[in-house]
């Protein structure tokens, strides 16, 4: 005599069968929000990198052809490192200069472009070429000098995005202390540029 499955054994199969479906649904979330993080980790390195070979390029052109320091005159971003700051190894945090935005440049032959802005692969959004999409991350500097090394610039580059995926505005920057800093993700890299004596 053949017995069918009861109602009770079917209740309990698909009980079963939701406690572990809804396990699954759960991994693949953690998951999906994992290697979003991870590419968007990934993806700010890349641009900090990109700055720190910027800066670095640009540094040829600072020569200082016959002894006259040329900082200010043939170069575009790291002019903006200001006055000379002493003493270099006891800076107190308040006279360091302002972070800022590095200017947009647009590419062309003579130097090397950038833009403080990117999309969600990184690449740089220029305002004169015709790209609709929202900043995704942004980058902020800071270029300090000191007066034991005229001929050497820190440079602090830090990029940052909204971990919820939103648009980023990137005129001002998230500072610690603000209430909102948990919805930024950060990238901080600290490189040194050396003026080129090449003559």
């Amino acid at each position: 005599m053949n017995r069918g499955y009861t109602a009770v054994e079917v209740m309990m199969s698909l009980a079963l069968l939701g406690i572990g479906a809804t396990g699954v649904i759960a991994l693949q979330k953690a998951t999906l929000i994992g290697n979003t993080q991870a590419r968007n980790l990934a993806t700010a390195n890349a641009i900090a990198a990109t700055w720190v070979e910027r800066l670095r390029t640009e540094a040829l052109m600072w020569n200082a052809p016959g002894g006259a320091d040329d900082l200010a005159t043939d170069t575009q971003w790291i002019k903006l490192a200001g006055t000379l700051i002493a003493p270099c190894k006891a800076v107190d945090p308040a006279d360091l200069p302002p972070w800022f935005n590095p200017a947009e440049i647009a590419p062309k032959l003579t130097s090397p472009a950038g833009s403080p802005s990117a999309d969600i692969l990184g690449n740089d959004i220029f305002s004169s070429a015709p790209n609709t999409s929202a900043p995704a991350f942004c980058t902020k500097m800071r270029l300090t000098r000191c007066d034991a090394y005229p001929g050497f610039i820190r440079a602090e580059i830090r990029v940052y995005w909204e971990r919820s995926g939103n648009p980023v505005t990137c005129s001002s920057v998230p500072e610690p202390g603000d209430p909102n800093m948990d919805r930024y993700g950060f990238v901080s890299v600290v490189t040194g540029i050396v003026r080129h004596e090449a003559p």
